[in-house]
């Protein structure tokens, strides 16, 4: 089932409120029906190889469809090279029900180290839709006990898109906040838990 895809994604994001959140959403005429539930399970060396290197690798799980995403830096702070691989939904379960895998399986994933072990999973209740020529996305995440509301705005370019970003936090009362990646702030998470 290799369906192969490699992008760059351009975005920029910023931590909200819950009161925040609620107020994009009355902005932009978002009902509750507009989310969807995506699931994000990583993955990593036991001694955090991948993210030392600022590279990220998750499984994520949608209705009807099982992604294996590899994100490494691009140019800048705001861009990530995506690779994407679909996989079957046997494989998905497998991967899962193991809590390892081995990207030797995956071509695409084959320079990586040979076995990446599961750190947990985070949950997000996501809507997104166009704006200023981008795409706004808006995000309630679940992991190790903890919550936390977002906004992304993902573009094709930087300057603009982030011009049209500060506007869109200006415009709603929203301040600048430095915002770690979803992958960053779970790991974070991960390993305070772990002590």
């Amino acid at each position: 089932m290799l369906e192969l895809s490699n992008q760059i994604e351009i975005e920029f994001k910023n931590l909200l409120t819950k009161e925040e959140f609620q107020n994009l959403c009355h902005a932009f005429s978002i009902r509750d029906t507009d989310f969807h539930t995506q699931t994000n399970t990583y993955f990593d060396t036991p001694d955090f190889n991948l993210r030392d290197e600022k590279i990220g690798f998750r499984l994520r799980v949608l209705d009807g469809r099982n992604e294996l995403t590899l994100k490494t830096p691009g140019l800048d702070a705001h861009t990530m090279v995506e690779t994407t691989e679909l996989i079957s939904n046997e494989e998905r379960s497998l991967i899962l029900e193991q809590g390892f895998i081995e990207t030797k399986r995956f071509s695409s994933f084959s320079a990586l180290p040979p076995l990446l072990h599961a750190f947990g999973s985070l949950k997000t209740n996501r809507t997104e839709f166009t704006y200023e020529g981008g795409l706004l996305v808006l995000d309630h995440s679940h992991y190790m006990q903890q919550e936390d509301f977002e906004v992304e705005y993902e573009v094709e370019e930087v300057e603009l898109g982030r011009k049209r970003f500060l506007e869109l936090l200006s415009k709603y009362d929203i301040p600048l906040r430095q915002t770690d990646k979803k992958i960053a702030r779970f790991m974070k998470a991960a390993l305070k838990q772990r002590g």
